[in-house]
């Protein structure tokens, strides 16, 4: 219901055929795939975890996975209301800068990518289907839409703080997504882990697709450990492998 190319349905035949017992559907500051996810998984002898991938920022892009929520919980149902409210003046904020650099791109051409949740990844692809960026999406999110580049809009959602205590107030499980990509130094990464750690971080995703660099870390700090993929599109299919492997191995369970 995000950047994903493939409905919540397909998404549980994937995994089910690869061999998964518990899986979580993480969409960008949506949580709208989760029943049809669980229902499919339910079919399949599958588990889903109730999940979301709340962007939030300060000073860089940090994401806050979240998981097992109580999905009717007032205070998490009014936080995702604004951070949907918030995600919608972004995207009008963005096309306004790329009109006045000349970029033709409209609100209805960008909301054929996405069922729900809008995004830069869609803006390129409205971007690239009109020949933007020579017609290669993500030539046109590094030129046009990435940090430092001349549309890009910083996230104006809460802290990573505030989506930590969204999460959890829905008696939830709040993790720092791939840690490895936040542009920070490794020194600065890891004091924003503690910090986020004394404002109620659970864990971070310590096994991101191939790379297990924070296992030690987590494990250090008393960090729940949790893996992914980041699956968006048929190419990450090389990232199905059975998920945790490495990460079984390495802590020998």
């Amino acid at each position: 219901y995000s950047d994903g190319t493939l409905s919540p349905s397909d998404l549980a035949k994937i995994f089910a055929k690869a061999g998964a017992s518990i899986v979580s559907l993480t969409d960008h500051d949506t949580i709208k795939g989760v029943a049809s996810m669980t229902a499919e998984c339910a079919k399949l002898g599958v588990t889903n975890i109730a999940g979301v991938e709340i962007s939030t920022f300060d000073k860089v892009e940090i994401h806050i996975l979240g998981y097992n929520m109580n999905l009717s919980d007032k205070k998490f149902v009014n936080y995702m209301a604004e951070l949907r409210k918030k995600r919608h003046e972004r995207m009008l904020q963005i096309l306004d800068k790329l009109h006045t650099n000349g970029i033709n791109i409209t609100y209805e051409e960008v909301k054929k990518y996405s069922t729900d949740s809008l995004s830069r990844f869609h803006i390129a692809q409205a971007m690239a289907k009109k020949g933007y960026g020579g017609g290669n999406v993500q030539d046109c999110l590094k030129n046009y839409l990435a940090y430092g580049a001349p549309c890009y809009v910083p996230h104006f959602v809460s802290e990573p703080e505030g989506a930590i205590e969204a999460i959890r107030s829905a008696g939830g499980i709040a993790v720092l997504a791939h840690p490895t990509r936040i542009d920070l130094s490794p020194n600065l990464r890891d004091d924003l882990i503690i910090r986020l750690k004394k404002n109620g971080l659970d864990g971070i995703e310590a096994e991101y697709r191939d790379n297990t660099d924070l296992v030690e870390f987590a494990l250090k700090n008393n960090l729940l450990i949790t893996p992914g993929g980041d699956f968006h599109t048929e190419s990450s299919m090389p990232y199905l492998r059975p998920i945790g492997e490495s990460l079984r191995k390495r802590l020998k369970i």
